[in-house]
């Protein structure tokens, strides 16, 4: 099993190496874009969804459409069907 780890580890640094890939390339650019994403959020209850949620539909009263940066900024928390 140590062996398979190595040798991952090794060929993602050859490929990071020779092709530019790499996973850990612009994910400070996905958080920054997830912030400025418009979600749900339900003035009661803190959470926050995502357009397409479920619960989102569900949601006629206390709900407002707001960028999720705004969101986090209220205090709240991403929902645990969409992850908000």
């Amino acid at each position: 099993m140590r062996r398979w780890i190595v040798a991952t580890a090794i060929l993602l640094s050859v490929l990071a190496g020779q092709t530019g890939f790499s996973p850990f390339v612009g994910r400070h650019a996905c958080v920054a874009a997830e912030a400025e994403e418009t979600v749900i959020f339900n003035t009661h209850s803190h959470i926050f969804h995502r357009p397409g949620c479920s619960a989102a539909h569900a949601c006629t009263v206390n709900c407002i459409k707001i960028p999720r940066s705004e969101a986090i900024k209220r205090g709240g928390r991403p929902c645990g069907l969409c992850g908000g």
